[in-house]
């Protein structure tokens, strides 16, 4: 009897382990995405990139008046691949990156969107800066996909198209719920 109900106590254990193991894996909160460097970079055409030396921090400037927030965005882009992207759908994700105002013709804000080329975006949201690079963050839903592919990070640091510039660096997003 002590050892059929050993066996069956830890079979049970075992059970609720796996079943455990199974719900923890299927949750998607651990989907992230971060980018620092140069390399990776993408802009849309009258935003300029320029890669500040020996510094993983980036120069942006724009020309553009009133930029869309949609698709690629009209700005300085990143890329989500799709692998990474699509866990994010039906959930809400933390955007943070760090930012300060260029040296140059410094723009006042920075502004940046969240884009699925798909089912919408966080439209532009828009950050004062600072002379020092300061970590600045927002949260969007990301709602679920129909179809899914790769997803967009994107900065613009003059809505007004005078070239204003910002400095960014390291840009990170991840699925919070």
């Amino acid at each position: 009897m002590f050892l059929l109900s050993y066996f069956m106590k830890n079979i049970l254990f075992i059970g609720i382990l796996s079943a455990i193991a199974i719900t923890s894996c299927s949750k998607k909160e651990y989907a992230s995405f971060t980018h620092q460097g140069f390399d990776g970079w993408k802009a849309f055409n009258g935003i300029v990139i320029k890669k500040i030396e020996h510094s993983t921090e980036i120069m942006i400037a724009s020309k553009i008046k009133n930029p869309t927030s949609a698709g690629t965005t009209h700005g300085a882009y990143l890329i989500i691949p799709k692998t990474i992207a699509e866990p994010f759908g039906g959930g809400t994700v933390l955007v943070s990156f760090n930012a300060k105002s260029g040296d140059i013709n410094g723009s006042d804000a920075i502004w940046v969107t969240y884009s699925t080329n798909e089912v919408g975006n966080s439209g532009w949201r828009k950050f004062k800066l600072s002379k020092n690079l300061t970590k600045y963050s927002f949260e969007y839903t990301v709602l679920p996909f129909e179809i899914g592919g790769e997803d967009y990070i994107g900065f613009n640091s003059d809505i007004n198209g005078g070239g204003k510039t910002a400095i960014i660096d390291k840009v990170e997003i991840q699925r919070i719920n």
